[in-house]
């Protein structure tokens, strides 16, 4: 529901929550006024309307009065007093009408115009009544009931709205006005009854009977209006009966109640009226008086409730106008406050982010390189491996060598032996000479894989020391080897090359024996020292053979453990590049982290400028 609200109105809401109960309470006070003012000026309402029925039915009564004496026919009168009386009537009725129309007040769910409905479909029939009082054609019965039940009706309703009424002292005052109108209907008709009796100069027992029945009415209202009335009302109404008309008339209606059976009253029934009828007017002008007093209440508390509502207002305005500039201070402060950090916050962010991005980059190169380097040593370890393989084959050569000169040692001692012996028999000579020439045969056989020996070392020893060259400083002690392996290897190709030539000789001389074995035994005596020379190579090259068999030894050992070596720094540089790699995902998880810090830094930033109330 709010997801489309900027967070700073959101922010407000909470921040003025306090000050909208606080509103709120002022605001029940502010309605409390408001009511109260309507209340007041229903009442005034209610009151002017209350005085206008108070008229009506005033006027009524004295039509009542003057239509019961038109169709007596005992009595005269003139009929202008009852013309004017109906005149009265009929401006009294056009006002109230137009006023119930008017008011909007609601009593009990009604409507004025509602209220008096029935009432006011009475009073449009009235002019049929004067119809038949001019006509005579009415009895006094019908016209009292017709009045009466006028009077009641409004009486009836006027109490209604009293009743309606909440303020006591208004609601009392209208009551006492009620009570009055009661009591001037019975001094009006007992204004008629004594009128009547005054003209005749006489009472009847029925006569006798209504009046104490309308002097003991009007006692009972007089009571009741004390009972309802204030102290002040009672004594406006104590001042306000004691004038001399009212005493007068009531000291001739007690002539009439002290002697009923007497047949000459010697009273002027139009004193009796006059006097009786300023009473009236004394107990009417009471009932304007509260009614006018009951306007000026409701007035004065209606201008209490309008100075209490402009206090109300101005309070809430106040508050209002401090809550808001509050809100202001608090939020430019705020929003001040957390820029500098935002902007702290972006510029360390951009500074991380470029010092990542660039350990990053590094970092990739880093792995780039170890994958490389890593590659090279699986060479150089692929190269190692066939190093220390030809190592071991030189070993194996050497050693076969070897053994294969113990043996031309033992043939070429039988040789001396058997020149030693070949004076004794030159038989034997043919003999030696084959197994000579066999013998010859194997020892070329022997000086090729020799020299063949001898090349592959020298072949070996300059691999070897182009891989110590590759290998640095940890390869050093390797090309010293390899220096002393290829020397050796010289060496054993010059010292084949001497045993080739030698062998060569042996072949000619075997053959020049074969060929002269008259000259056997001077060639003996050749061969004797041939073979003393043979025997001393062979020696020579079974040592030269004995070092490069050792150093063949050496260097595969030596191989064997730069294989071992190569293989460690395999293995490490296999760690490093999985280092490396992890590495490069570290950077590269920190810089997204880093971008996300950016992006909260721009979030922020959007929120301070929704924050931003008033912006400078």
């Amino acid at each position: 529901m709010f997801s489309n609200v900027k967070m700073k109105y959101k922010f407000m809401m909470i921040i003025l929550l306090p000050t909208i109960v606080l509103l709120g309470f002022i605001s029940k006070f502010l309605m409390d006024d408001i009511n109260s003012i309507r209340k007041m000026n229903d009442a005034v309402i209610i009151t002017s309307v209350s005085e206008e029925i108070g008229a009506t039915i005033a006027a009524l009564v004295d039509e009542e009065s003057y239509s019961l004496i038109e169709i007596n026919k005992d009595v005269k009168q003139d009929q202008g007093a009852l013309n004017h009386a109906r005149n009265i009537s009929d401006q009294m009725i056009s006002t109230l009408k137009k006023s119930i129309v008017e008011v909007s007040v609601i009593i009990d769910g009604l409507s004025f115009s509602t209220l008096f409905a029935s009432t006011i479909d009475k009073l449009n029939s009235i002019n049929v009544i004067r119809r038949q009082v001019d006509n005579k054609s009415i009895s006094l019965n019908e016209v009292q009931d017709y009045f009466e039940s006028i009077d009641n009706e409004f009486l009836k309703e006027l109490a209604q709205i009293a009743n309606h009424e909440e303020n006591l002292s208004i609601g009392r005052t209208l009551y006492a006005d009620i009570i009055l109108s009661h009591e001037i209907m019975s001094a009006s008709r007992e204004r008629n009854l004594l009128y009547h009796v005054f003209f005749k100069n006489k009472i009847t027992r029925e006569e006798y009977t209504d009046l104490l029945g309308l002097i003991n009415s009007q006692d009972a209202y007089r009571q009741t209006f004390y009972e309802i009335a204030t102290s002040d009302q009672d004594a406006l109404y104590q001042k306000m009966t004691s004038i001399p008309d009212v005493r007068e008339a009531n000291q001739l209606r007690q002539l009439v109640i002290t002697n009923p059976d007497s047949e000459a009253f010697d009273v002027d029934p139009q004193t009796w009226w006059r006097k009786q009828s300023q009473k009236i007017h004394s107990l009417e002008d009471i009932g304007k008086t509260l009614v006018e007093k009951n306007i000026d209440l409701a007035i004065n508390l209606k201008n209490s409730y309008q100075s209490s509502l402009f206090w109300v207002i101005g309070l809430l305005a106040v508050t209002m106008v401090l809550t808001i500039v509050l809100i202001i201070v608090f939020f430019r402060s705020l929003t001040e406050k957390l820029q500098e950090e935002i902007d702290t916050l972006t510029v360390s962010g951009k500074e991380i982010s470029t010092s990542i991005s660039e350990t990053s980059a590094g970092s990739a190169e880093t792995a780039s390189a170890v994958t490389e380097t890593t590659t090279t040593v699986e060479e150089l370890k692929q190269t190692a491996e066939v190093a220390a393989e030809k190592a071991r084959n030189v070993s194996d050569v050497s050693e076969d060598a070897l053994q294969v000169l113990r043996t031309s040692e033992d043939a070429l001692e039988s040789t001396i032996r058997g020149m030693t012996n070949i004076q004794e028999g030159m038989e034997t000579i043919s003999e030696s000479i084959i197994k000579l020439s066999e013998h010859s045969q194997t020892i070329g056989e022997i000086i090729d894989t020799v020299n063949d020996l001898a090349e592959q070392s020298h072949l070996l020893a300059v691999n070897a020391a182009i891989e110590a060259a590759k290998a640095g400083d940890q390869g050093k002690g390797f090309a010293v080897v390899a220096q002393e392996v290829r020397s050796l290897a010289e060496q054993s190709k010059q010292a084949t090359v001497q045993i080739r030539n030698i062998l060569n000789d042996i072949q000619n001389s075997t053959s020049a024996a074969v060929m002269a074995t008259e000259q056997g035994s001077k060639a003996v005596a050749v061969g004797m020292g041939q073979s003393e020379k043979t025997n001393e190579s062979i020696r020579s090259i079974y040592e030269g053979i004995e070092k490069v068999s050792e150093a063949a030894s050496q260097i595969a050992v030596t191989s064997q453990q730069q294989l071992v070596g190569v293989e460690q720094v395999t293995i490490a540089m296999a760690s490093i590049r999985e280092s490396t790699s992890q590495q490069a995902d570290h950077m590269r998880t920190i810089e997204n982290g880093m971008v996300g810090l950016t992006d909260v830094g721009n979030s922020l930033q959007k929120l301070i400028e929704e924050y931003t109330l008033i912006k400078r």
